[in-house]
């Protein structure tokens, strides 16, 4: 039997999601802001719309977070700031955020960032988003070393919030450890979602099933966008697009936190294109995972997306134990030690890197980690 909200669904195509960038035109902010910093971004104390800026926890190529107080309902809040540069915001900038918006505003699950607001004002534009009370997921296994039974459970939390992300017709496209917060109390959040795309053409196959495959990923410059170590074959290639991308990329994400290093050893969108080209798997070092466990993984990563976990759902599943014991399973694995060091020691890379890769050698921007709280 089908789902009911399946059944329901009125508006497959995506509601407006992505905005092309080329319909977008640049918004002219109506004055100057004179309680800037440097940099141009507001000083802490100073406003944007009715938020009070209080502390400065992330910044990128994009803009600045900051922690914000709303004083009209008495909540605390991450604000994901685009500044204006020469008094326009910048017209991918503005609808990337827009993006964003209209992508949380569809997707209503607790391990999802939430959004209250979009808005601008002379300085730029912004989001207002829940405030998460903790640490990127890397930064979460570097802070002292974490049992195994510990981070599978954290790891098959994100991608029941993924299928979530899914069942609304979203692809996140850049799923990766600094776009997950991770709390004190475990509690998993899926953040930035500026290369969110709706499904763009939905096709019914002949068994029946709903066909989610988002055509022509390519932009109008020829590049393909997202974080390159963690790209699916076909997103780094620039090819069509489904929910397994996603699954691929928090594959790549598991992998490491699971075994401190990345599934593929390649640095650059080269070479990780020829090792794809050539179909060749991983091969995850021995003795540090149950069997179970090392496949799932593999079978998530396969290059091959026909013969990969074919939905969020399933690799989540996979991530349970279920033979053995279970997670005493897991515990004995780790003979009493704790896993997680492997990542903190080999300092994978930095906390927020994005990369744009074209047809030449990729070229990496800094992002901020939004909604993060240090």
């Amino acid at each position: 039997m089908q789902r009911t909200e399946t059944q329901t669904q009125v508006d497959p195509i995506g509601a407006g999601i992505p905005i092309p960038v080329h319909d977008d035109r640049s918004m002219r902010s109506r004055q100057h802001a004179r309680d800037t910093g440097p940099d141009g971004a507001p000083d802490i104390g100073s406003r944007v719309g009715r938020y009070v800026l209080e502390q400065r926890i992330g910044e990128g190529g994009m803009g600045v977070v900051y922690r914000a107080f709303d004083p009209d309902v008495g909540r605390t809040v991450a604000l994901k700031f685009a500044r204006a540069q020469h008094g326009t915001i910048d017209a991918r900038v503005w609808s990337r955020l827009r993006r964003e918006a209209q992508a949380l505003a569809r997707v209503h699950h607790p391990s999802v960032v939430g959004l209250y607001e979009m808005g601008h004002d002379p300085r730029g534009a912004y989001l207002a988003l829940e405030l998460v009370e903790g640490v990127h997921l890397r930064r979460w296994l570097q802070a002292r070393p974490r049992p195994l039974a510990q981070i599978v459970a954290v790891l098959e939390r994100v991608a029941v919030a993924l299928d979530a992300v899914h069942r609304c017709n979203l692809l996140h496209r850049d799923i990766k450890p600094t776009n997950i917060l991770v709390t004190p109390e475990d509690r998993v959040v899926l953040v930035d979602f500026g290369l969110a795309l709706g499904f763009s053409e939905l096709t019914t196959a002949p068994n029946g099933e709903v066909d989610n495959t988002c055509r022509t990923r390519m932009t109008r410059m020829n590049t393909v966008v997202g974080t390159t170590h963690y790209m699916s074959p076909e997103q780094l290639m620039g090819r069509d697009l489904d929910v397994r991308s996603d699954v691929f990329s928090l594959a790549v994400t598991a992998y490491e936190a699971v075994y401190g290093q990345r599934p593929f050893a390649e640095t650059t969108a080269y070479g990780l294109a020829v090792t794809y080209d050539a179909a060749i798997p991983p091969t995850p070092p021995r003795g540090d995972a149950p069997r179970w466990l090392r496949r799932a993984l593999l079978d998530a990563l396969a290059i091959d997306p026909k013969v990969r976990t074919g939905s969020a759902e399933a690799f989540a599943a996979a991530l349970r134990p279920r033979r053995y014991g279970g997670l005493a399973l897991l515990a004995a694995v780790a003979g009493g030690a704790l896993l997680g060091a492997g990542a903190a020691s080999l300092g994978l890379g930095p906390p927020s890197e994005t990369a744009k890769t074209g047809a030449g050698p990729a070229a990496e921007t800094r992002e901020a980690g939004m909604a993060v709280a240090p």
